[in-house]
């Protein structure tokens, strides 16, 4: 288990990464939270693959869980699907006292981090990022955000989540094709966060992904530890 404490005083949280952690966060979301109900955001990809799973860590721990599913892709990241989030937040009965998780890349973790900053005037949430670029930067940092129709990213918020869970045995399902446009695009992403997290994350996924013949990885992985130098997350204090 690696963890990265993201120091922002009050606001605090930690970036846990450990092979097979998903099925932890039931356990590590109720001491983190004592809401009665939990809601699962997620789209269409992911949540067919991992959306049990993580419903039944947080039963397990208590929570009374509602999983919310869009279509997957940057289309949804906009005012309608957004309302259909509130209304299926409002018919399960969240209150401010209750615990949203994110659970995909990075459309569920702006949408549904959105959510969780807008509905009731913010209620805490958790991510739980599943592709390659939401583990490495958009899950990290608290921004949060949808699209509108004059251009992307344009309504949103600095809403910082109780925490970020990392399972890279989660990237396991992403075609290869998918790693390696996630990477090429992580090329900036990956001098915004901490040595040691790219570190821990890269090396996790090297390791899973070694008998599906992604170690083009491998060169990245190497080119980027001495050029690393220095922390810049949100107000940049990280400690590991």
């Amino acid at each position: 288990m690696r963890t990265i404490t993201v120091a922002l005083g009050e606001k605090t949280y930690n970036i846990e990464i450990a092979a097979g952690l998903l099925d932890q966060i039931g356990a590590k979301a109720r001491v983190l939270s004592q809401a009665v109900k939990a809601a699962i955001i997620s789209d269409s990809n992911v949540d067919p693959l991992y959306g049990e799973r993580l419903e039944r860590s947080l039963a397990a721990s208590g929570f009374e869980v509602t999983r919310i599913v869009f279509a997957a892709g940057e289309q949804s990241k906009n005012l309608t699907v957004l309302g259909q989030v509130y209304d299926e937040l409002a018919r399960a009965g969240l209150t401010r006292s209750d615990l949203i998780l994110t659970l995909g890349g990075g459309v569920p973790g702006d949408l549904g981090g959105f959510a969780a900053a807008t509905f009731l005037r913010g209620i805490d949430f958790i991510q739980v990022p599943t592709s390659l670029l939401a583990q490495i930067d958009s899950s990290v940092g608290g921004k949060v955000a949808i699209d509108l129709p004059s251009g992307k990213n344009l309504a949103g918020s600095f809403y910082q989540p109780k925490a970020v869970f990392i399972d890279p045995d989660l990237l396991k399902t992403l075609p290869l094709r998918c790693m390696m446009v996630w990477l090429k695009r992580s090329n900036t992403a990956v001098f915004a966060m901490p040595a040691c997290l790219l570190r821990s994350l890269l090396l996790k996924v090297i390791r899973s992904c070694w008998s599906r013949r992604t170690l083009l990885l491998r060169p990245a992985v190497i080119s980027r530890r001495g050029s690393l130098k220095k922390t810049n997350l949100t107000q940049e204090n990280v400690c590991c």
